[in-house]
């Protein structure tokens, strides 16, 4: 008994947590405060942004079982960028100041001709000053390093890219203490080499780039891209940055991470446009692999907000997103293993051939399927959830699977499809639960429950017409032990629901109505209930017991 009651505390202050951190407002940079546990964020100042999608995180519930070999990203999503500062001393650096029509420089490795400026040495360089049509070009040969500190820097180019890296080994910019910053593009290219496409971004880098600092950048891409790394790596390490982009906000031709920051990104007109079907407008994109391990990003995006071609591995942050199709994509792997994730809008929340959750706080709105494990015809789409809080209110399927699902532990809640033709549970093969909290509720005509092969026992109850949302579904025990009190978001015909606290043998009570004095959020209560009417009990004899009618 008293088992029982600490395992029903903890599941309702691990959702207590989940709910209230992801309905907070995003803090500024630096945070003052961080959400339930989050990571510590990395030094503003720092050039190196790291993912150990691995390493598990401290604030997730415990789980039972590690994550399956098969769920390990590749080895490009685990890859570390650094980029060494070229000199010391900022104080070293080489002064580049816009006056309005022209550029100066008071040193070496700058070449000048009226209103652009190529640098043409490794070493640091600070911009300052505005330029209201004009371009700074950084084209170093070989390896050398080059870093470009903005303070105060307002630069505008009416016909092209105002910022373009065309060579260098690698290039840090650096938004320097209290700097505000701005980039802007026109809506049109004039390109010496009419067959040419490139650049296309208002920031745009031939190589490795890392943006760090304490400072503000604010990029506007009139003509397609924001920030765009064509040849290499983008490291976002720090800086309040915001991009408003015609197509993709932060693009990397191989990997993307982000270690810390303030973003608020907005692609193709945000998630309420119309995008065309050859257009690009997602938040973050990245062809090879997008790590997160802290910042604030805000992104509202007509495509994808999250994209990465092959990996996907958010271990921290807090992530707010609204999309126009899917909020978090990966064609291959996907792996959350800690953070706040609020997806405020999207088609399908969460998607890619393999996902493994965690950790982390997940709260998402999809018009389709919540969670999505599909895109592998010949098999291999699988669900693993080792922990974590993770809310979903969907149109669609809650979770669909086209494959198996696992799950160790973790809270999962789940306000599904009002519509018979999809479930709130969805999946072609096996899903075995061994742990975790589940309460799921939605339309009965594709509903499902987990498999009978699942070491821990569930409940199916599927009752004889659609209940209104809102309405209080109480399942205790004969002696009166809480186990689930669930007021569905919206309308409902079935709710499964397990739990640890369920035990083969158990004589069990079901409620209708009644009232609760404390509710957590997302149609969970806790606290005392004041009984409706009693509309079944029955006791647990099997691994997955069905009251009322429909099961597939």
């Amino acid at each position: 008994m008293i088992r029982r009651m600490l395992s029903l505390a903890l599941v309702g202050i691990l959702a207590l947590a989940t709910f209230a951190a992801c309905q907070s407002n995003a803090p500024t940079l630096p945070p003052t405060t961080t959400p339930a546990e989050a990571i510590t964020a990395a030094s503003p100042a720092a050039v190196t942004a790291e993912a150990s999608p691995t390493a598990a995180p401290a604030s997730s519930p415990a789980p039972t079982n590690t994550v399956a070999a098969t769920a390990t990203p590749t080895e490009n999503s685990q890859a570390q960028a650094t980029v060494s500062a070229p000199v010391d001393a900022a104080s070293a650096a080489v002064q580049i100041t816009l006056t309005g029509d022209a550029i100066a420089a008071d040193g070496p490795g700058v070449a000048v001709q009226g209103a652009s400026a190529t640098i043409t040495a490794a070493g640091a360089y600070r911009l300052s000053g505005a330029l209201s049509d004009g371009q700074i070009v950084v084209d170093v040969p070989g390896q050398g390093q080059v870093q470009l500190i903005l303070d105060g820097l307002e630069l505008t180019n009416a016909s092209g890219a105002p910022l373009v890296i065309a060579n260098a080994g690698a290039v840090e910019i650096l938004l320097a203490d209290g700097a505000v910053n701005a980039l802007t593009d026109g809506a049109s290219y004039l390109f010496a080499n009419p067959e040419e496409d490139e650049p296309d971004a208002a920031l745009f880098s031939n190589a490795d780039l890392t943006i760090a600092g304490n400072g503000a950048l604010t990029v506007t891409g009139n003509y397609d891209d924001g920030i765009a790394s064509e040849r290499g790596r983008l490291v976002i390490a720090g800086g309040v940055i915001t991009v408003t982009a015609k197509g993709d906000a932060l693009t990397a031709e191989t990997d993307l991470l982000i270690s810390d920051g303030q973003l608020t990104l907005t692609a193709g007109g945000g998630s309420g446009s119309f995008l065309g079907d050859d257009a690009s407008a997602k938040g973050i994109k990245a062809d090879v692999s997008i790590a997160i391990s802290g910042g604030v990003i805000t992104v509202d995006a007509a495509d994808d907000a999250l994209n990465s071609d092959d990996s996907l591995t958010i271990d921290g942050g807090q992530l707010t997103l609204a999309s126009g199709d899917d909020a978090i994509h990966a064609e291959n792997t996907l792996i959350i293993n800690d953070g706040v994730i609020r997806i405020t809008q999207s088609v399908e929340g969460i998607e890619s051939v393999l996902i493994t959750i965690n950790g982390g706080d997940i709260d998402l709105v999809s018009s389709d399927d919540g969670i999505n494990a599909a895109g592998n015809d010949s098999g291999g789409n699988q669900l693993f959830i080792h922990g974590g809080n993770i809310a979903v209110n969907a149109a669609g399927d809650g979770i669909d699977v086209n494959g198996s699902i696992e799950m160790t532990d973790g809270v999962v809640i789940i306000n599904g499809p009002t519509e018979n033709m999809n479930g709130a549970l969805d999946y072609d093969a096996t899903f075995d639960i061994s742990g975790g909290f589940l309460a799921a509720a939605g339309s009965i005509g594709m509903a499902q429950a987990p498999s009978r092969s699942s070491g821990q026992p569930s409940l199916m109850l599927n009752f004889p017409a659609m209940l209104p949302a809102g309405t209080m579904i109480h399942i205790q025990t004969s002696g009166g032990d809480s186990l689930l009190t669930f007021a569905p978001l919206k309308a409902f015909q079935s709710l499964v629901f397990s739990s640890p606290a369920l035990a083969m043998g158990d004589a069990i009570e079901v409620y209708y109505g009644g009232s609760a004095s404390e509710a957590l959020g997302h149609g969970l209560y806790q606290g005392s209930y004041t009984p409706g009417e009693q509309v079944a009990s029955f006791t647990i004899s099997e691994v997955v017991t069905v009251v009322g009618n429909r099961r597939r």
